[in-house]
């Protein structure tokens, strides 16, 4: 009988991103008016971005994949996706927070991995096309992936909108202010982990040294 109401649960919770996909202001009013923010759909939509993002690097057609498949860097890939993903929440929670917004960091989290759906399907649609297109056919891709881009940043402004009661204007605003807080986060852990490697190889070069004279 359990897998029977699994399944069912499973339908539920896909016809419930569709609609939201496709309504966003009444699908997020839905979430925020029913408590919903799941945080397994969270770590699911993550996994999958992630493993797209493998997937896009080491899969793409030769054609159209310009990066080594023998230099993965699984850590990098995190960083960038993951990483990336929990550092926009975690900067527009902050900044939301001064602008009076009402959206919790977990409604946050949970609208923005959603928002990211239609993006993770070009992504993987993407990396399938690029087997099989030609040279002359790379503005097909081109299209595609900024159409996925632009119906995801569509997605989340419709989101941060109604989780946040905010209007357009302060909803750019607030995204700006959150991107800005980002690049600081990024440009002073660049500094840091810069220091960090010459204080290693300093370090390293004493120890060196001092084994040479031993």
């Amino acid at each position: 009988m359990r897998p029977a109401i699994e399944r069912g649960e499973t339908m539920t919770a896909i016809k419930r991103l569709w609609h939201t996909l496709c309504h966003p202001f009444s699908g997020f009013g839905d979430c925020v008016e029913q408590r919903y923010f799941p945080v397994s759909h969270v770590l699911l939509l993550l996994l999958i971005f992630f493993g797209g993002s493998i997937a896009a690097r080491q899969l793409s057609g030769f054609l159209f994949n310009y990066n080594n498949p023998d230099t993965l860097n699984i850590l990098l890939v995190f960083c960038s996706t993951v990483g990336l993903f929990l550092l926009w929440c975690g900067a527009n929670w902050a900044i939301t927070t001064l602008f009076d917004g009402k959206g919790t960091f977990r409604q946050i989290i949970y609208v923005s991995a959603v928002s990211l759906i239609p993006y993770i399907a070009g992504q993987w649609v993407e990396t399938l096309f690029s087997n099989f297109l030609l040279p002359e056919e790379a503005p097909f891709l081109i299209i595609l992936r900024c159409a996925v881009i632009l119906y995801s940043v569509f997605v989340l402004v419709c989101a941060l909108v109604t989780i946040h009661e905010y209007t357009l204007g302060r909803v750019v605003w607030s995204t700006l202010f959150t991107l800005g807080f980002i690049a600081i986060v990024l440009f002073l852990a660049v500094i840091v982990f810069s220091l960090f490697q010459q204080s290693f190889g300093f370090f390293k070069d004493i120890y060196n040294e001092f084994t040479f004279m031993v």
